[in-house]
């Protein structure tokens, strides 16, 4: 979430709950091993544009799905 809301985009695990909150908006989901994230970074340097474009997305994600009013409902039914 930090990333986002500094209009990083991600690579993350596509296990646990992280598939859940991050889309292929904002970032590139992967089986976690030292080659896939190797290929993953590859990829990103060979594609600049499609780096550009998730990080312009980053932000507004960010603020549109974690934002204070998010909180307030967690907090309200989970607190």
């Amino acid at each position: 979430l930090e990333a986002l809301s500094c209009g990083l985009p991600i690579i993350a695990s596509n296990r646990g709950g992280i598939k859940e909150a991050i889309n292929s908006s904002v970032g590139r989901l992967i089986t976690i091993s030292p080659s896939n994230i190797k290929k993953t970074l590859e990829y990103f340097l060979r594609n600049n544009s499609r780096l550009e474009m998730l990080a312009s997305n980053a932000r507004s994600y960010a603020r549109k799905h974690f934002s204070d009013k998010n909180a307030q409902m967690i907090l309200k039914y989970y607190g």
